[in-house]
């Protein structure tokens, strides 16, 4: 037997002491920010933390944040003010903050939020257990580099914050587009790809160890995925690699620019079985000149060809889009040109925001600034013409069979589950009511028939029913039924 005489720490000492402290943590944003609090989350739990769901229970709260617009920022801070006042009250003994706000005002948030005793940046994830033993040694840390670092390379281990059958794999880092109103550039810096073959890796883990259902496909930019890398566009080529190590279950992609999506592409939409025929696009605007003033790619007539291409090609795809309303310069003609062109289009989801001016961005410093009534105003108007749609479009199914994935029973109704429909993204689109008499395990395939419709959402019955882990003959057959 060994003796450690140089007093220092042994990784199984190390380990066994950090079982005793309890760490909370608080993932704010979109997924991306996520797929970040999930490797996190891995880091802590390899170090031998108690990760514990409520933060008042724990020793250190770890705040995950996003400061994309203005009412992130607040609710990010918010976060954080709640977890000094627990400090305060001696519930807990440290607050780490890390992700993009930290990033973003790295030089500012140290200075005036007294009450965190650690910063983090966007990249450095594997430094956060180091940083977390410091802080309980009473050290107050700052790691925040100057410019992001590599994408994770590699499968790190994650701790899924999603129920097991749905996971988000983020395939890329940062974005190389400088949108005179995004500030993602500045603090999440240049687009990186990960490497291909530890994407398909991680995916078929994801299979193997959790039995995930759907993996839905996350970057700043997906479409630009391997012009680093790889020096060129291999998008494609990577639909097919994660399509192949799912083969029973959906792959979703989101956050594609479209100016890239290629003819390649949209092929591989229209050829793989198991690829969601949803596409992800956000389109921001479509009056030229709110476009050039945005410096986005592209122009109102290339997007309008692009869409008739995508809906020719692949019969039945769902295209989801966002636009801003309230952009510096929008005039009532071309808001009106805005709405006239979603109502021809007809898109099947849509999401809207009001304008917010971010600082250090072009567009703040821009001149004729929409007051915020109008904003509103036309955020409500467009809205309606959506809800419009949405219904019109819902009601088209009635009768239909569809292919629905069981996210979780209604927690207010025993006699009603939740889900999804291939064109229906987690958190940002409709639900799907699933009238039954006995409770049904998340993940579970279904085949149903939709009875009832609302605005956004479908009331459905079962047909048949094929358990997550069904036979591979069930899921042969079932596979034939397509997505």
């Amino acid at each position: 037997m060994s003796t450690n005489t140089s007093g220092a720490i042994s990784p199984k000492q190390r380990h066994n002491r950090n079982a005793a402290v309890r760490i909370g943590f608080v993932s704010l944003g979109c997924p991306k920010t996520l797929v970040d609090s999930e490797v996190m989350l891995g880091h802590l739990a390899e170090h031998g933390f108690q990760l514990v769901d409520d933060p008042e229970q724990s020793d250190v709260v770890v705040i995950n944040t996003c400061s994309f617009i203005q009412d992130s920022i607040q609710e990010s801070i918010d976060t954080i003010m709640s977890a000094a006042t627990l400090k305060r009250e001696g519930k807990i003994r440290g607050i780490v903050v890390t992700g993009c706000l930290a990033q973003r005002f790295k030089n500012e948030l140290p200075k005036e939020l007294h009450e965190v005793d650690g910063f983090l940046g966007t990249s450095n994830f594997d430094q956060l257990p180091l940083i977390v033993e410091r802080v309980l040694n009473h050290e107050r840390v700052v790691e925040i580099p100057q410019r992001p670092g590599p994408v994770f390379a590699g499968t790190p281990t994650r701790r899924l914050l999603t129920a097991p059958h749905v996971a988000y794999v983020k395939i890329s880092e940062g974005c190389d587009h400088r949108c005179s109103f995004c500030t993602i550039p500045s603090f999440r810096g240049d687009h990186r790809s990960r490497a291909m073959e530890d994407i398909a890796v991680e995916v078929e883990q994801l299979v193997r160890e959790h039995g995930t259902q759907e993996v839905i496909l996350v970057g700043q930019d997906t479409t630009l995925y391997g012009i680093d890398r790889y020096e060129s566009h291999r998008l494609p080529e990577l639909l097919r690699r994660v399509a192949a190590a799912i083969p029973h279950g959906w792959v979703r992609l989101l956050y594609t620019y479209p100016t890239y999506v290629s003819d390649e592409m949209i092929a591989a939409f229209a050829e793989i079985p198991n690829l969601c025929k949803y596409l992800d696009i956000p389109l921001q605007h479509i009056n030229n000149e709110m476009l050039r003033r945005m410096a986005r790619l592209g122009t109102k007539e290339e997007i309008k060809t692009l869409l008739d291409k995508i809906r020719r090609a692949v019969p039945g795809v769902a295209i989801r889009t966002t636009f801003i309303v309230g952009f510096p310069g929008e005039t009532d003609a071309a808001f009106e040109e805005l709405v006239a062109f979603v109502q021809a289009q007809r898109f099947e989801r849509l999401g809207v925001f009001r304008y917010s001016p971010e600082p250090g961005t072009p567009s703040a410093l821009f001149d004729e600034q929409v007051p915020d009534a109008a904003k509103q105003a036309r955020f409500a108007q467009l809205m309606s013409v959506q809800q419009s749609i949405a219904e019109s479009i819902n009601q088209s199914r009635l009768g239909q069979t569809l292919r629905v994935l069981v996210d979780e029973m209604d927690a207010s109704d025993p006699t009603i589950a939740l889900a999804r429909t291939e064109a229906d993204a987690p958190e940002v689109d409709g639900q799907v009511f699933v009238r039954t008499t006995s409770p049904i395990t998340p993940g579970t395939w279904l085949t149903v028939r939709v009875v009832d419709t609302y605005e956004y959402d479908l009331v459905v019955e079962p047909i048949v029913g094929i358990a997550q882990h069904a036979t591979n003959d069930q899921r042969q057959a079932f596979k034939t039924q397509g997505c």
